[in-house]
């Protein structure tokens, strides 16, 4: 609206026009955000000006905004930038160092909005934003860093290497882009694991650790954040041979000599070539291992000694592998087999099972030593023989695995017309076809057995076909008979392991039964059939106290009697301190020998003259054996596996004069021409002494059983005893001796005096009306002549050991004036009369050495009356009187 101006002259007037904001498009809402607002005058009217409400419009600065953070990308991808808060229009520009060479954006979207997404990169770039608001001067935003990462690449790897068990390799990497780890795989397919020792893991040069096992490796290499590259798989091949080459020792075990420069394992095998060293690997007392043992034509493996070679998997074996003297331990977690003719000779001195999955056996295979089933079934296949000669008989070890099929088993028996008492190891045929050799006549091998009607019972024919061979009734139906019976036949009786028998053995089948001369020979005895495993329980016991039973070894080992005894819970009503043998080396045919298996003696030992028993507590295997029954009703007696002793040798040594008791007599009876020879000796016997023993027979007297001809003993009443515990001797005290059966006109004893203390022991001859003093830790030989028509020079009870007082000459003197009275005491109260003199001392002692009263003399007497303590029971005792110089001990007799 145009108003005029009224004034003074000079005025010119104003025009006022008004512009309503909205007609812009500008409101209250968003005037904040108009950057500019623009008005230009034009045409020929005069100047104006322009004015607003300062309230109404404000115009924003400019602003370059805030930009989206760096990022880290593989090569080819594209990026994202953005800007928030930026005032004014937007460029995107970019730049290859973030410095220089700034220029706008190309490719990609978006390079003039907030967002800007960039073309595939294939290096690092840097982002702008280029903000300019009007006439405003561009404002430029931070940088934004877009790092590009290359492709992973894995690179080349090393060749595949073949190396030696336990030992190592290192493995390279070229060519690879990013970091590096190795990894492991047992297959190369799953199971991949970053590498675990070794050195070098995250290198391109990776050392591997000892391996025993193939094992597959490859390079996992990252670039950045670009997706990793495997490498080609590495596959490390352990070779399971290690290669015999000799070139230090023949030693097994000496790591030079192999090429790997390691000793084979169980997981190794081992390769014996031909070699020029001419050095051949050889066990001596040590053990090597391996797993198949491969032995080429012309090479050899020799064990010895306590030498064993263990084999883990198989034996391929042109060579020769030498276990004569040495052993084989099959150790397998996987079935095994020992192949036909695997060993020199097919001869093997010790065999050991260890393999739970079992062992079979395809060769003839004789064993000399031992044969041990440890673990695992052990199949035979029929074709095993333990083998037996004069120096060492093979034994089968307790077994704790178990073992299938027949064996063989050899009983080795020297040249002697003698009585055996034998038994079977095995559960076999009938006698004829195994101890008769199915009739056969062969050198070195079975032996005759006669009886009745051999063409029908099986028996060998002689001149008068009287029986040889005899079993015993431990439990007899009818006592008024013997228990001896012969054998019926041969044809039809089975053998039974453990079954004892005596046989006449004459050697082998070699001898002629029509000539009573025949030299013996040396034999063999075989039994073909299958072992018995576990425990072997035996109730056919004799039920009579005092009774005595023939018992086999059930086992082919030595037996340990002291334990077979010993067992509490499965050997009862036996005696647990002596067992009986025949020895058929003693006298002329053989003899009993009690052993004491407790102190591992028997009573025909003579450690210092020519000829001893070698019983000892060890049952040899295929032998049997006499017990005897402790009290009246049923007894067991049950063998176990760990009862088995371990000694291989035929006859064992008897033991060392150490084992025997402290103070003991041995007597050894020998007829005084064979004596003379250092022929055997024809019996003996053993007595013990210790104040815990007692003169009463007991469980610690073993009863003599009866020889076939000299027969020597002590007595118990009217019982002969082959040994005796007694209390330890005082003066006056008699064994009353015993000999029956006398078969020569003169004979001598030796008498073995050991640490006898106290008293004197003297052979007393009643019918020469002689003794003789038997020297104390010593050996005193008494000759004898016997005239058999003279009754009383044949006497059974001819001779007596006698003791005496051991004195020095003033106690002699003192000893001889002094008496005890009454003796044998029937009251409480007894006398001692000394010579006249000085006070003396009396003390009374029981049969234990113990001191339990003492009195004194009153001055000026010679005779003192003595009352105990307590009351006396019935027993010996003795009496020991002293006047402080000399002194006296006198037996008192308690009734």
């Amino acid at each position: 609206e145009e108003r005029p101006l009224r004034g003074t002259a000079g005025f010119r007037d104003i025009k006022l026009a008004a512009y309503r904001l909205s007609d812009f498009g500008i409101t209250a809402a968003n005037a904040g955000t108009v950057v500019s607002f623009r008005m230009t005058a034009g045409g020929g009217s005069d100047p104006a000006f322009y004015s607003y409400n300062s309230g109404s419009l404000s115009v924003t600065a400019g602003s370059a905004g805030t930009v989206s953070s760096n990022q880290t990308l593989c090569t080819g991808n594209t990026a994202t930038v953005s800007v928030s808060g930026s005032v004014g229009t937007i460029q995107w520009q970019q730049s290859p160092d973030g410095t220089n060479g700034w220029a706008n954006v190309t490719g990609g979207s978006g390079a003039t909005t907030a967002t800007y997404t960039t073309p595939a990169l294939t290096a690092t770039t840097y982002y702008r934003a280029v903000v300019t608001n009007g006439a405003c001067s561009p404002l430029t935003s931070a940088t934004i860093t877009i790092t590009v990462n290359p492709a992973s690449v894995a690179g080349t790897v090393s060749a595949n290497p073949t190396i030696c068990p336990n030992t190592n390799t290192t493995l390279t990497l070229t060519g690879s882009i990013g970091t590096i780890q190795w990894q492991q795989s047992v297959d190369g397919i799953n199971g991949w694991t970053n590498v675990s020792g070794g050195t070098g893991a995250t290198t391109a040069s990776y050392t591997t650790s000892n391996l025993v096992l193939t094992t597959y490796y490859r390079a996992i290499v990252t670039s950045g954040v670009c997706a990793p590259a495997a490498s080609a798989t590495i596959m490390v091949t352990v070779s399971s041979t290690n290669t015999w080459v000799g070139i230090t020792s023949t030693d097994w075990n000496t790591p030079s000599n192999w090429s790997c420069n390691i000793v084979p394992d169980a997981t190794i095998d081992a390769n014996i070539p031909v070699v020029n060293t001419g050095l051949y690997p050889a066990l001596t007392n040590a053990t090597g291992t391996s797993r198949n043992l491969n032995i080429s034509t012309g090479a050899s493996l020799i064990v010895t000694g306590t030498g064993f070679i263990r084999i883990a998997g198989a034996i391929n074996n042109t060579g020769t592998i030498n276990v004569l003297d040495g052993g084989v331990s099959f150790i397998g977690t996987s079935a095994q087999t020992i192949p036909a003719n695997a060993f020199q000779a097919n001869f093997v001195k010790n065999l050991t099972i260890n393999n739970v999955a079992g062992v079979t056996n395809n060769s003839v295979l004789s064993i000399t030593g031992t044969l041990n089933p440890q673990a695992g079934a052990f199949n035979t296949g029929d074709q095993i023989t333990l083998k037996s000669n004069a120096a060492t008989t093979a034994q089968i070890a307790p077994v704790t695995g178990s073992v299938a099929g027949t064996m063989t088993v050899e009983r080795y028996i020297p040249a002697r017309r003698a009585f055996r008492f034998l038994t079977s190891p095995v559960n076999g045929g009938t006698i004829r076809a195994n101890w008769q050799e199915g009739g056969a006549a062969v050198l070195g091998l079975g032996t005759d057995i006669t009886g009745p009607s051999p063409i029908t019972n099986g028996f060998d024919s002689s001149l008068s076909n009287n029986a040889s061979m005899f079993r015993y009734l431990n439990i007899n139906p009818n006592p008024a008979n013997s228990n001896w019976v012969a054998v019926t036949n041969t044809n039809n009786t089975n053998l039974v392991a453990g079954t004892g028998y005596r046989i006449l053995v004459r050697g082998d089948r070699s001898i002629d039964q029509t000539d009573n001369e025949a030299v013996p020979t040396n034999t063999t005895i075989r039994s073909t059939g299958t072992i018995l495993q576990g425990n072997v329980v035996r109730t056919d016991i004799n039920q009579t106290a005092g009774g005595f039973s023939l018992i086999g070894n059930p086992y082919q080992a030595p037996l340990n009697m002291e334990s077979v005894l010993g067992n509490v819970t499965g050997t009862t009503n036996v005696n647990r301190t002596f067992y009986y043998i025949w020895d058929p080396t003693i006298n002329t045919r053989g003899g009993y020998v009690t052993v004491n298996v407790s102190n591992n003696t028997n009573t025909i030992q003579d450690p210092d003259g020519p000829f001893s028993s070698v019983a000892d507590r060890f049952a040899q295997p295929g032998q049997s054996f006499f017990v005897m029954t402790d009290t009246n009703g049923a007894g067991q007696i049950t063998f176990r596996e760990s009862d088995k002793g371990n000694s291989t040798v035929t006859t064992q040594l008897f033991r060392s004069a150490s084992d025997e008791p402290v103070s003991s007599i041995r007597m050894t009876l020998f007829d005084s021409a064979a004596l003379a020879a250092a022929a055997p000796a024809a019996d003996g016997f053993l007595v013990t002494f210790d104040p815990s023993y007692s003169n009463d027979a007991d469980a610690m007297d073993a009863k003599k059983p009866v020889n076939q001809d000299e027969n020597a003993g002590m007595l118990i009443g009217d019982v002969a005893y082959s040994f005796q515990s007694r209390a330890t001797p005082v003066a006056s005290d008699v064994i009353q001796l015993s000999h029956t059966q006398y078969r020569h006109t003169q004979y001598t004893y030796r008498a073995r005096v050991t640490a006898l203390t106290g008293t004197t022991a003297y052979l007393k001859d009643t019918f020469l009306g002689t003794q003789t003093a038997l020297a104390n830790d010593a050996v005193t030989e008494v000759t004898f002549d016997v005239d058999p028509a003279d009754t009383n020079s044949a006497a059974a009870n001819r001779f007596q050991i006698v003791f005496e007082e051991l004195l020095g000459s003033a106690d002699n003197v003192f000893s001889n004036g002094v008496s005890v009275y009454p003796n044998p005491l029937t009251a409480d109260q007894f006398f001692v009369k000394v010579p006249a003199g000085d006070d003396f001392k009396v003390t009374l002692v029981n049969v234990l050495g113990q001191e339990f009263s003492t009195r004194n003399s009153t001055t000026g007497t010679n005779t003192l009356q003595v009352t105990p303590d307590n009351s006396l029971s019935s027993g010996v005792y003795m009496v020991r009187i002293t006047n402080g110089n000399v002194s006296a001990t006198k037996k008192l007799i308690v009734k």
